[in-house]
């Protein structure tokens, strides 16, 4: 038996499971297409979407999580994703720990 965990880069598509059935004696049956969510895409908690177009809007997002900073030290820092590119700080210090643009490029 597989788990499936929906996750926010499911949103806006259609999941489905394709299985194709086994009797006890190994014989198959004809391919199976089972969707998820009543057949509907997939959508955001109304809670959680507000709070992504407040971020969308503001063209920035900051979050407090933990960093491996050496091998087994994890400190607490900030991640602020900006339009142009994110940057790390330490949240007792304020020190930046990483300030990158992102790449026209990509």
């Amino acid at each position: 038996m597989y788990d499936y965990v929906v996750t926010a880069d499911d949103v806006g598509t259609l999941l489905a499971v394709n299985c194709t059935p086994m009797d006890d004696n190994g014989r198959q049956g004809n391919l199976v297409r089972e969707f998820a969510n009543s057949k509907n895409k997939i959508t955001c908690d109304p809670e959680m979407q507000n709070e992504i177009n407040l971020h969308i809007s503001d063209e920035r997002a900051e979050f407090d999580v933990f960093a491996l900073v050496h091998s087994t030290k994890w400190e607490l820092v900030t991640l602020a994703l900006r339009r142009t590119g994110y940057e790390v700080t330490f949240k007792h210090t304020g020190e930046v720990l990483i300030d990158e643009k992102y790449s026209k490029n990509l």
